[in-house]
């Protein structure tokens, strides 16, 4: 009987995009690194690398990433900052969606 080692441990994820992609099960390399979606509890949410906005209501809003789409559904939703590539959604939010 030989003897073998057993590494334990993870891997960790190579950015914080490759962690968002394994919360979400995004695919590798879909979101890009140009993407980035910071969520602060289910108040805020930032998003940077917006390439536009699709839909905007007070209970959904619904951005352009490049590669897909991600909305955020919820009560008093509202655009905070957009310019450049950045947009900062405020109010009560209940999910987020990303499709490709």
């Amino acid at each position: 009987m030989t003897k073998r080692k057993i590494k334990i441990g993870t891997a960790k994820p190579k950015s914080s995009i490759d962690l968002f992609g394994r919360a979400f099960d995004i695919p590798p390399g879909v979101a890009g690194s140009n993407v980035k979606i910071e969520l602060n509890a289910n108040r805020e949410a930032c998003v940077d690398g917006c390439k536009g906005i699709i839909e905007y209501y007070d209970t959904l809003i619904k951005l352009n990433i490049g590669n897909g789409t991600v909305s955020f559904c919820g009560r008093n939703l509202h655009i905070s900052v957009y310019n450049a590539d950045v947009a900062v959604i405020i109010g009560t939010i209940h999910s987020v969606e990303y499709c490709m």
